[in-house]
């Protein structure tokens, strides 16, 4: 779709505001996920011996219950400038660097 906006396919452009799209959605998407499962992986048995969830969407359904709904993206500053980044450099790089590689190889 991005392509319909430009007369040339591909530009430099595109690949890099489609990586940072991609950088941007996708740690908004993962980090109720991520903060859900860090819970359980901490969650510890009370005196009873009964542990605090049953499964991810018990996790979930507690979780919003106690916090909020909005608190499933507590730490999104920091998953965002961890994960974010990430994503973005790394879509650049499966972009760029074949290119890169074929256009080294055909001098050779």
């Amino acid at each position: 779709r991005m392509n319909s906006y430009s007369e040339e396919k591909n530009t430099t452009a595109i690949r890099i505001t489609a990586s940072a799209l991609a950088g941007s959605v996708v740690p908004f998407l993962v980090l109720p996920f991520d903060n859900l499962k860090t819970k359980m992986q901490k969650m510890k048995a009370d005196s009873k011996g009964q542990m605090p969830y049953r499964g991810l969407y018990d996790c979930l359904v507690k979780s919003v219950r106690r916090e909020g709904f909005f608190h499933l993206w507590v730490g999104f500053d920091a998953f965002f400038f961890r994960s974010g980044i990430h994503v973005f450099l790394t879509s650049l790089m499966i972009e760029f660097l074949p290119e890169l590689w074929h256009k080294i190889e055909g001098k050779h």
